[in-house]
């Protein structure tokens, strides 16, 4: 036996030695129950009431309040005006109806208070009534049902078992109200697509979205730095229906340089001075602004991707400006960071026949929709 067959019959236990694994792709699994979210409602303590009995769970023991309400404050809880119980370690209570108020809003669930945070373990379909009666409530229900799996999808993708809690309630996750937001439809469209996740390659996506493109998605990379193949720009033309694909705003010269100016002051603690131009220095490939660059009296500044949404008070990056005589105009389009499914592109292509799995598939390239439990 020659060198060359010796080696090449040697070759794969001596790599097994060194610890060369080989490399699989994920495979798509089931999951036997549907899991809980843990969303933050508040940080800042608050008021929890039922008109049912409340059970306390502290470490091994259960205690039983009778209806009524709580007061988080400064990490204890108080009952009528007096300390029961600290929050150290997070504490977990429930009710007897599964339903509590907080901040004005009704909610499923129950309640943990770690510190001074109030966070809501709910099961993922009952979350989803409410994000898609925030996020997705139409007239149309395939917009609502492909609302339904790009939330369930988010949701799973953002688990977060080793942290406090998974999710924010506000534009920083999905906006969820509890009950306040369910409707007939949204539990409809919710029930009718129970369990079925967006994947990509065999794992669940980032499903992210955003309320009006303005006639073409943004790339995730371009927005987030995170290049996504499932989340790359492509044209839509479904959205024109909406009141916010196109927008302006409206400025004297004079009141938009004191703008730029205070916003200046606040975002880099430093007085620019006069205001002598502002201009886009830079483009993502979608179209929206990279970029802007302002020159003033005391130095040049330049503030990049959403932060610019800020500078302006602007409902997206996909804009330009334009000087007219003494007048500053904006004029933009879409309304979000404008990745991944335009909810109103969804709506007008739900009004033109297709069905939620095809309003997916559009936004979301070269996914499949599996049911996960």
């Amino acid at each position: 036996m020659d060198k060359l067959k010796i080696l090449l019959l040697i070759l794969p236990f001596f790599l097994g030695c060194i610890g060369v694994e080989r490399i699989e792709k994920p495979r798509l699994r089931r999951i036997s129950a549907e899991p809980y979210v843990r969303v933050l409602l508040g940080d800042k303590g608050g008021i929890i009431s039922s008109e049912k009995k409340i059970y306390i769970h502290k470490g091994a023991k259960v205690y039983r309040l009778s209806s009524g309400s709580i007061e988080l404050r400064e990490g204890n809880i108080y009952r009528d005006k007096q300390v029961i119980f600290n929050t150290e370690p997070s504490l977990k209570v429930c009710f007897e109806d599964k339903k509590f108020r907080f901040n004005g809003l009704s909610y499923r669930g129950e309640v943990i208070f770690n510190k001074s945070m109030v966070i809501n373990r709910v099961p993922l379909e009952l979350y989803l009534y409410s994000v898609v009666g925030c996020e997705f409530n139409c007239g149309e229900i395939e917009t609502m049902k492909a609302g339904a799996c790009a939330a369930r999808t988010y949701a799973i993708y953002h688990l977060k078992p080793d942290k406090e809690f998974d999710l924010f309630s506000t534009h920083m996750d999905q906006v969820y109200k509890g009950l306040n937001s369910e409707t007939k439809n949204t539990r409809a469209a919710c029930d009718y697509t129970r369990g079925l996740v967006c994947m990509y390659k065999g794992t669940v996506i980032n499903a992210m979205y955003s309320s009006v493109c303005g006639g073409k998605t943004a790339s995730a990379k371009d927005v987030f730095g995170d290049d996504k193949p499932y989340l790359k720009s492509r044209s839509c033309n479904y959205c024109e229906i909406s009141p916010h694909y196109s927008w302006n705003q409206k400025y004297s010269r004079q009141n938009f340089q004191e703008l730029v100016r205070d916003r200046i002051k606040s975002k880099k603690g430093k007085d620019p001075g006069r205001i002598k131009d502002v201009k886009i220095k830079k483009r993502d490939k979608s179209g929206r602004v990279k970029e802007i660059m302002v020159k003033a009296e005391k130095g040049e500044f330049s503030f990049y991707g959403e932060e610019i949404r800020s500078l302006f008070d602007l409902k997206s990056r996909y804009f330009d400006i334009k000087t007219r005589g003494d007048w500053v105009y904006i004029e933009g389009r879409g309304w979000g960071h404008g990745v991944g499914m335009c909810a109103w592109g969804a709506i007008g292509m739900a009004k033109k026949g297709k069905r939620y799995k095809d309003i997916l598939r559009y936004y979301y390239k070269g996914i499949n929709i599996k049911k996960l439990y």
